[in-house]
């Protein structure tokens, strides 16, 4: 197969890059397309994910106001300890 692709001026200094480093264009290419969650795959990882939430607030629902409290406090203390100002999901640089 052969593929055609339009790349921006940043994409193509990247994949120059690349090369330089010695990584072959296709390897990389090869290498994401290896690593793509396939989507029944994912949709199995869905279902398993609304399931443990579904566990979740079953067990929450049986939780009484103090338990309730508790566990908030318990969250609180968490995140005041471990804050977390910015969550950023970054393109890989070649």
């Amino acid at each position: 197969m052969t593929l055609t692709l339009e790349l921006t001026p940043e994409q193509e200094r990247r994949l120059a890059e690349a090369r330089k480093k010695g990584i072959p264009v296709e390897s990389l290419l090869l290498a994401v397309i290896e690593h793509l969650t396939p989507r029944e795959e994912m949709a199995d990882t869905l279902t398993q994910l609304r399931a443990l939430e579904a566990q979740w607030a079953e067990e929450d629902a049986k939780l009484s106001p103090e338990e309730i409290a508790k566990e908030n406090a318990e969250w609180e203390a968490f995140i005041a300890e471990h804050p977390l100002k910015e969550l950023r999901l970054r393109e890989p640089k070649l």
